[in-house]
């Protein structure tokens, strides 16, 4: 089965827009792999819900319920990798490293300091281009490294 990496800023679109393509992004990885966030994910998404968009607590809460049942949190692992300086952003590299300690197939994500990197795996992948993967069987991870070269910025 895929291993599907989830940004903070997917979850965020997903309770803000539970109709966008953001959103349907993420219900995809649901269902068509083992999708992984760290906690760093969870504790960003917590501290924006709460910054941001406070009228928002209700379906916050309603969604981590729902996150409870089909993600797996994992703790972000604390050996740097290499792959780390790539990204811009150093806030982001705790990021990268949980989706490296998982061996992630795909990362899913919005922000640009990770579509713009240059890794190769696991493939970076906007929810746009995500949503346009679909000749990937779930089953069949080893398609996922090998034809995703032109998705990579």
């Amino acid at each position: 089965m895929i291993r599907i990496f989830v940004d903070t800023n997917i979850l965020i679109s997903a309770i803000l827009k539970p109709q966008s393509d953001v959103a349907m992004a993420y219900y995809k990885a649901l269902l068509v792999g083992d999708v992984f966030v760290s906690k760093n994910v969870l504790n960003e998404l917590s501290y924006v819900v709460n910054k941001k968009f406070p009228k928002m607590l209700n379906e916050y809460q309603q969604f981590l319920i729902g996150l409870e049942e089909g993600v797996t949190v994992i703790n972000g692992p604390l050996k740097i990798d290499v792959l780390e300086n790539k990204i811009r952003d150093e806030k982001d590299r705790p990021i990268l490293r949980a989706a490296l300690s998982v061996d992630a197939d795909i990362f899913l994500t919005g922000d640009k300091d990770f579509l713009e990197a240059d890794i190769e795996r696991p493939l970076i992948m906007s929810p746009a281009e995500f949503l346009q993967y679909s000749d990937i069987p779930p089953d069949d991870p080893l398609k996922v490294a090998d034809g995703g070269n032109k998705y990579n910025k």
